[in-house]
């Protein structure tokens, strides 16, 4: 008897400790974002201008493989010499349902493209949501185009694609 009752408690103590990694089953996504610059303060340093530094907003929308929308809102800085560089800062998707999701962006310039567009590619962490993603954990890669320069819009397209788990 003292047998069966511990393993009764061990097997009620593993239900108890898998249950939860169960329900917060890491999931694939990737979408597709359409962006343009809503706001930017850069300012240049150095011999013609060769360093920038600035503060940016650009909004959006996202489209989800699934079909799903989301409407974007990203802010950060900036550090290029000669327009290569990095930047970083912080994402917002907000859902029709009301439900968000925030995210940590880490991104690089690589390549200048002669049309004043750019390359770009970068990495992404999952902070914080709301709603169905409260509790959200994840993260994921990015990369992507800029077709026109900043003082013109800075219309982008970036394909991004993750992992992510919802407790």
């Amino acid at each position: 008897m003292a047998i069966h009752n511990t393993l009764r408690g061990i097997v009620l103590l593993f239900a108890l400790m898998v249950a939860p990694a169960l329900a917060a089953a890491e999931q694939s996504i990737s979408w597709t974002e359409y962006l343009r610059f809503t706001d930017a303060q850069v300012h240049a340093a150095g011999e013609e201008g060769r360093y920038l530094v600035g503060v940016w907003t650009m909004t959006g929308l996202a489209e989800f493989s699934d079909g799903e929308v989301a409407v974007i809102t990203a802010t950060g800085t900036l550090d290029y010499d000669r327009g290569l560089g990095r930047y970083g800062g912080w994402v917002e998707y907000r859902f029709e349902d009301g439900s968000t999701k925030l995210a940590r962006l880490e991104g690089e310039v690589t390549e200048r493209l002669p049309d004043g567009g750019n390359l770009q590619e970068g990495t992404f962490t999952y902070v914080a949501g709301t709603g169905r993603f409260d509790g959200i954990e994840g993260s994921g890669t990015f990369s992507g185009r800029q077709y026109r320069p900043a003082d013109d819009g800075g219309d982008s397209l970036v394909r991004v694609e993750g992992t992510y788990s919802v407790p």
